[in-house]
């Protein structure tokens, strides 16, 4: 049987990109997956408009050739999205 464990550690990433993880004593020995998922804090404050304009995220599918119709796209994966999380 296998057993998941899941845990969160905050951390900041040095300009180094080194890290150093010291887990819990509850969790097991022997081989691992770890998954690190960076996520930039905003520390609290409340992204506006104009924060969204400037991020990465507008025109990052901007040079793809294989998405003809983006509108059509969105409201597709929108869809699949809905159909899955009622059934």
């Amino acid at each position: 049987m296998t057993l998941t464990h899941t845990l969160h550690i905050q951390m900041d990433i040095p300009e180094s990109r080194k890290l150093e993880i010291t887990l819990p004593g509850e969790v097991p020995v022997g081989e691992a997956d770890l998954v690190m998922t960076v996520t930039p804090r905003n520390n609290g404050k409340r992204s506006t408009a104009k924060d969204l304009l400037s991020s990465e995220i507008l025109g990052m599918w901007a040079d793809r050739d294989d998405i003809e119709d983006s509108a059509a796209l969105a409201r597709e994966l929108r869809e699949r999205a809905w159909k899955r999380s009622t059934e």
